[in-house]
C-alpha cells in the first residue's frame, strides 16, 4: 500500500513539475489557459467543501439557516462572476 501512494505521488508530481516548466517556457500560452484553470480550482475546492459540508449538515440536523445562509453564497458568487 505504502508503495502504491508513493508511485502515485511521484507521478502526480512529475506531471505538475512538466506542466509548469511547459506554462514557464510559454508565456502566451500561460497567460490563456491561467483564467481557465484559477475558475477549474476555484470551483473544484468549493465543490469539494460543499460535498463534504451537505452530509455533515444531515448529520447533525444544523439549523436550516445555516445551510441557506451559506448556499445563497454561492449562488451569490456564481452571479458575480457571471456579470463581471
Amino acid at each position: 500500500m505504502f508503495l502504491q501512494i508513493l508511485t502515485a505521488s511521484l507521478i502526480g508530481s512529475v506531471f505538475a513539475l512538466v506542466g509548469g516548466v511547459l506554462l514557464l517556457a510559454k508565456e502566451r500560452l500561460a497567460r490563456s489557459l491561467s483564467l481557465l484553470l484559477v475558475s477549474f480550482a476555484v470551483g473544484s475546492l468549493m465543490g469539494a467543501a460543499f460535498f463534504d459540508l451537505i452530509p455533515e449538515r444531515w448529520r447533525r440536523r444544523a439549523e436550516p439557516v445555516t445551510f441557506s445562509f451559506s448556499s445563497s453564497w454561492v449562488f451569490l458568487f456564481f452571479l458575480f462572476l457571471k456579470n463581471s
